[in-house]
């Protein structure tokens, strides 16, 4: 308002005269230029054809491989072991729990890490279903001999500090770490006598009634290993438990003296206990398919997620194998087989008690929660609608300085890096880089999981990769989930980096490949042969809504230890109040070059695959990750149902020709590919548009829009799901291996409808295969490619 002052009128008069003056100006220029248009044209200067038009979509483009490798160099050399330490401690100073204020309070310090760095930082909020404990009333355990009145105290569901004053002092710094639970375990009370079932598998199970041990009404004592701890439950439930007690066993948490643990090692001492959730849904379990956004209806009930076992309907709790001691010393009944005993010593492992009876009870309750993902962008210069991804969840069960925020600490440092690199030089990726902070990983990968389901049609058309880093579990080797269509990217990027552990220097392994090949080296997973052993993306980490539902090219990378060691003697703490910064210090990166160099593999990664001039995907290893892993099925399914499926040796061998033909289309997109990004040829704008348009769609050509089983829409990529039988591990064509293993246990049970159904089902999906791959092959076509050069 105050340059509109009313005072303005007294200028009138001014204004005219001003306005009479410039409309004469206009006038005279105005006839001058009708004088010049009107000049005959000397004939020397007239057209005598229509100028060419420039075509900008002809322009060639060349591979400057040399600037790449000086950019690639230099943001790796701007990576700061100090920054991650400093970033560890901030993020790992007290739990932050997804849905609660302490762990907003720290994603929005990830928003203004973004912030201020130069990126681009958004957030994007959700409400799904979550569960707490009661941290001023922990869980029990008690034990009531029979004849007896009293009930003894077993556990009072809480861990205990150890080791030196330093380690106690972040231990203690928040008394919420302490207390042990399992997310969505059933609250309530269950009493009955205690019955052992090892890992609690279905075989585990089976070997229980086959030597007459009465699961139904017992309280089941399990251990970690052979399958996750929500099969665990699930199992119990099916055989008739009224409760569940899981505990880490020495035999793979500890050494076999039981002396050597934390703080002297990593191995778990025996005051601790892993937490961790118990759903067996990926995202917020109310909403399946849909976001946890205020607009969407929620189409499930608490009720009926545990009627149906989606999640636990028995109350369930952990315990430390100290207090797991302590049950099997009373038991008294048969005495395990040696596949069931563990390594607590002292105590005969048994499999079930008659001396008394167990009480369990479970002070937890759900609610809707607040989650929040932060995402920061680096826009691309020439294809900004294209993005790579590079994700870590932030959310933890207490401290998380290993699961996840040795991951969280890397992103941060190595975003800063590239931006300080940015500024230096002015450089831009061609596409969009984005360092995607998911919230709420640990609940069932509910940040990422509605992030794809909200934005579901914009990455379908526009996210390139997902390279996701959940932690660092120890120093010794690189290893990798990955599609076929990233693993040499990985390669690529592992054999630029310098080993960062000095036993592995000591024995001339000089790059972060080096080690990997050595120790991964693995014939039985060697689909793609003249790669190290690469797993199968599962429901693991935040990947698995991107790979199974979407259909984004994905791959995990992790610190870890060879593939001989159990991933539970690898990384003993996970999930307790042990993984504090101390340990970093003192027990498995010292001078935090572990994450130094996983963040520089995650950054080149993305450098390569965001400036590459055509998007750097193997679509010949993905022919031949087809051709070998359809020939194992092909095995299976000979094997196993030649006799229930007919025509099988017909139906194989469509499908076999079909991925032949997709072999040869691979092989000459690959050569394009191959041309383009070492520099030795140059392709027209329309050309690289057309090259990158296929590679950016194939991985989405091998979804099934319904999904590959009835009962589950999620699952929908047709190579690459978990199976019905373990759903955190990935498993290669599971629409076709499951059915056809639960036929044949229809036809053991002579269930022959069922079984039935599981072949139509098995005869469906090898259909839905070959159309996938036959889609592909149309997809890859290049007509007219030769024409825009």
């Amino acid at each position: 308002m105050g340059r509109r002052s009313h005072k303005g009128g007294s200028k009138l008069p001014l204004l005219l005269t001003v306005g009479l003056v410039a409309c004469i100006i206009v006038i005279a220029a105005l006839a001058i230029l009708l004088i010049v248009l009107k000049k005959p044209e000397s004939p020397s200067l007239a057209p005598t054809s229509t100028p060419p038009s420039f075509n900008p979509y002809s322009i060639q483009i060349q591979q400057n491989v040399l600037e790449q490798t000086k950019i690639g160099d230099r943001i790796r050399e701007a990576i700061s072991a100090s920054n991650i330490r400093t970033n560890l401690y901030q993020l790992t100073g007290r739990v932050h729990t997804a849905g609660t204020p302490a762990q907003l309070e720290t994603m929005m310090s990830i928003k203004q890490h973004y912030q201020a760095i130069g990126l681009d930082a958004h957030q994007y909020d959700y409400y799904p279903l979550l569960d707490y404990p009661d941290y001023d009333n922990p869980n029990t355990v008690h034990y009531q001999a029979n004849n007896d009145n009293i009930w003894q105290l077993v556990s009072n569901g809480t861990a205990q500090p150890v080791g030196p004053p330093e380690a106690i002092k972040q231990q203690e710094s928040d008394p919420k770490a302490q207390v042990l639970w399992n997310a969505y375990a059933k609250p309530g009370s269950a009493t009955g006598a205690i019955v052992y079932a090892n890992t609690g598998t279905a075989d585990d199970f089976a070997y229980l009634k086959g030597q007459g041990v009465n699961v139904t009404g017992s309280i089941v004592l399990v251990r970690y290993g052979g399958v996750w701890r929500g099969e665990k439950v699930y199992q119990a439930t099916l055989n008739g438990a009224v409760g569940c007690i899981i505990y880490s066993d020495p035999q793979l948490y500890a050494p076999p003296d039981g002396s050597n643990v934390f703080p002297n090692s990593m191995y778990m001492p025996p005051t601790s206990a892993q937490r961790g959730s118990l759903s067996q849904v990926n995202g917020d379990p109310l909403t399946p398919l849909y976001p946890a956004v205020n607009y969407t209806y929620p189409t499930e009930t608490e009720q009926d997620l545990r009627s149906t076992m989606q999640l636990p309907s028995i109350p369930t709790l952990p315990i430390s194998y100290g207090t797991a001691k302590q049950i099997f010393a009373r038991m008294n009944g048969l005495i395990a087989p040696t596949n069931f005993t563990g390594g607590i010593a002292g105590v005969q492992y048994r499999l079930n008690d008659s001396t008394g009876v167990y009480r369990i009870v479970v002070n937890q309750a759900t609610r809707i929660a607040n989650i929040r993902n932060v995402v920061g962008y680096l826009r691309g210069m020439d294809e900004p609608d294209r993005i790579v991804m590079l994700s870590n969840h932030v959310d933890a069960w207490t401290y998380g300085a290993n699961d996840p925020n040795s991951g969280t600490a890397t992103i941060m440092e190595i975003s800063r890096a590239l931006m300080q690199v940015v500024n230096e030089t002015g450089w831009r990726p061609r596409r969009t880089i984005a360092f995607v902070s998911f919230d709420s990983e640990e609940f069932g990968l509910d940040g990422s999981t509605e992030l794809a389901e909200e934005y579901l049609k914009v990455f379908e058309d526009r996210v390139v990769a997902l390279v996701n880093v959940d932690l660092i579990e120890n120093n010794v080797t690189l290893a990798a989930i990955s599609v076929p269509l990233l693993s040499r990217a990985i390669a690529r990027a592992a054999q630029k980096v310098p080993n960062p552990n000095p036993d592995e220097l000591a024995l001339n392994r000089t790059t972060v490949y080096d080690s990997w090949s050595y120790y991964y080296n693995l014939p039985q997973l060697a689909l793609v042969p003249d790669l190290p052993g690469i797993g199968l993306p599962g429901s693991e980490s935040d990947h698995a809504a991107y790979i199974s539902y979407v259909g984004v090219p994905v791959c995990m990378i992790l610190y870890t230890c060879p593939y001989t060691v159990p991933r539970e003697q690898c990384f003993p703490l996970y999930h307790t109040m042990l993984e504090i910064p101390w340990a970093a210090d003192n027990l498995w990166d010292k001078q935090y070059s572990t994450m130094k160099a996983l963040g520089s593999v995650w950054i080149e990664m993305a450098r390569d695959l965001a400036d590459s001039v055509v998007i750097p995907f193997n679509v010949q290893d993905y022919a031949t990750f087809l051709t070998n892993g359809f020939h194992l099925v092909s095995e299976l399914l000979l094997r196993d149902a030649q006799a229930l499926i007919p025509d099988l040796s017909n139906i194989l061998s469509s499908i076999e020709g079909a991925i032949k033909r997709f072999a040869l289309q691979a092989s000459e997109i690959q050569n394009l590919v191959d041309k383009a990004n070492s520099g030795s040829e140059s392709y027209t704008i329309r050309q690289v548009e057309m090259l990158n348009r296929r590679l950016n769609k194939l991985e989405r050509a091998f979804i099934n829009p319904r999904g590959i089983y009835d009962n589950r829409a999620d699952a929908r990529h047709v190579v690459f799901a978990t199976s019905l039988e373990n759903s955190y591990e990935g498993v290669i064509f599971a629409g076709v291996v499951d059915p056809i293993a639960r036929a044949g246990q229809a036809f053991a049970a002579n269930d022959y409808p069922r079984m039935k159904l599981q072949i139509i089902q098995a005869r469906r999906s090898l259909s839905e295969l070959q159309y996938a791959i036959e889609s592909a092959i149309l997809l890859l076509q290049l007509d007219g490619f030769a024409d825009q050069s």
